[in-house]
C-alpha cells in the first residue's frame, strides 16, 4: 500500500492509507482542530464535572508534579486506599465520607516524595489542606 500523502510504501496493513509519519502529522492536526469545536468542549466540561472526571484530573495533577521532579510515579486509585485504610483518615483517624476523600502524600511531593501506594494515605480534604506540605511532626489541627 502507498501512503496517500507522501506516496511512499506504508509498510502497514492494506487498510492503512498513510505511513506512520504522515499519520502522526494528520492525527495531530485533526486533534488540534477537534479540540476547538464546541461539541468537544461541552463533552469535556461535562466529564470534568463528574466524580470520575474530578478524580482523573486530581490523579493527573499528582502524577505530573512528581514527573516534573523526576520522581517515582505509580497509578494510585483512591478506592484501593479506602479499602487499605479501612475508610479512616490518616491524620485524624475519623471515618472519611465519599465527598471529603483526598489523597495525602506522607512525604510531600514538593519535598521529593513519590506518588505511590507506599507514600499515600486516605485523608479528609480539610485535614490534607491544613497539613499542606508539612510533615506529621509539624502538624497542628484546630
Amino acid at each position: 500500500m502507498v501512503c496517500m500523502d507522501c506516496k511512499e510504501p506504508t509498510g502497514r496493513a492494506a487498510q492503512a492509507k498513510r505511513c506512520l509519519g504522515c499519520w502522526d502529522a494528520y492525527n495531530k492536526a485533526y486533534q488540534k482542530v477537534w479540540r476547538q469545536t464546541p461539541e468537544y468542549k461541552a463533552a469535556k466540561n461535562a466529564y470534568c464535572q463528574t466524580p470520575e472526571g474530578k478524580a482523573a484530573n486530581r490523579e493527573h495533577g499528582h502524577r505530573y508534579r512528581v514527573l516534573q521532579r523526576n520522581g517515582f510515579v505509580e497509578r494510585v486509585n483512591i478506592a484501593v486506599l479506602v479499602e487499605r485504610d479501612k475508610g479512616r483518615c490518616g491524620v485524624c483517624s475519623k471515618p472519611v465520607p465519599v465527598k471529603q476523600r483526598s489523597i495525602d502524600h506522607i512525604l510531600p511531593v514538593s519535598k521529593g516524595g513519590a506518588h505511590s501506594y507506599a507514600n499515600t494515605r486516605l485523608t479528609h480534604l480539610r485535614c490534607n489542606v491544613l497539613r499542606n506540605n508539612r510533615g506529621a511532626a509539624q502538624l497542628r489541627l484546630a
